[in-house]
């Protein structure tokens, strides 16, 4: 677009555009670039065109633009992950814990874990 403004060029409609694009990255590249400049969404613009969000945000942080956070997401993506694989974790940090507690030695290890991943109350002995 820094092109089309060092020339002064103007696009009457939309196919003006997709005709300068067009002459200039090629058909394909030409409709995604317009599809993208369409979409609100820069996750999925990025997404698009396979550009890595560390990419693009150490890209946007040098041109002072605001960066993408995607903490919430990953948040909410942990918490269903773990909601689906709770119960095997738990069966995990059991099974793992058999040993120690047939040994006789201290739970502390096994009640940290499980505090953590189960609120269920079990020891495995």
């Amino acid at each position: 677009m820094g092109e089309r403004r060092q020339h002064g060029e103007d696009f009457a409609d939309h196919a003006a555009l997709l005709a300068w694009l067009t002459d200039r990255i090629g058909a394909p590249n030409a409709e995604l670039l317009l599809r993208l400049l369409e979409d609100d969404d820069r996750e999925r613009q990025l997404s698009a065109i396979s550009a890595p969000l560390a990419n693009a945000n150490r890209a946007w942080r040098a041109l002072g633009l605001p960066e993408i956070d995607n903490r919430d997401w990953h948040e909410r993506q942990f918490a269903a992950w773990l909601q689906r694989n709770r119960p095997v974790l738990a069966e995990r940090i059991r099974d793992a814990y058999t040993d120690v507690c047939q040994s006789g030695q201290s739970p502390a290890g096994y009640v940290k874990l499980r505090d953590f991943w189960w609120p269920v109350r079990w020891w495995p002995c």
